[in-house]
């Protein structure tokens, strides 16, 4: 999953939404922020794994510190959905047909 791909789907889903990525000077970094109306609505780590273990949370338990209230989720290559942490872990399909629905 790409950035672009996110951008096309939004296009065709008509979505006004703008896509940032997210870095400290300390390094913890968030892969796509999802921006609405001026209002973060969620946080995105694309992980090409086919199990996320808590490690893998890093950048998205920095992002939560400064950002509490937005939703945080997970993209990677499982083969069902779980909870990890205060995160979902979505596999690729599931993520893009729940698209406009976190985005609310």
């Amino acid at each position: 999953m790409s950035r672009g791909t996110c951008l096309r789907t939004l296009d065709y889903r008509q979505a006004e939404v703008r896509l940032y990525y997210w870095r400290t000077n300390h390094g913890a970094e968030v892969d796509l922020l999802f921006e609405r109306h001026g209002r973060l609505c969620l946080a995105v780590e694309i992980k090409a794994k086919k199990r996320v273990v808590g490690a893998d949370l890093s950048g998205l338990r920095s992002f939560a510190e400064v950002h509490p209230r937005v939703p945080r989720v997970v993209v990677a290559e499982v083969p069902e959905e779980y909870a990890l942490d205060e995160a979902e872990v979505l596999p690729y399909r599931v993520f893009f047909d729940r698209l406009p629905r976190l985005l609310r």
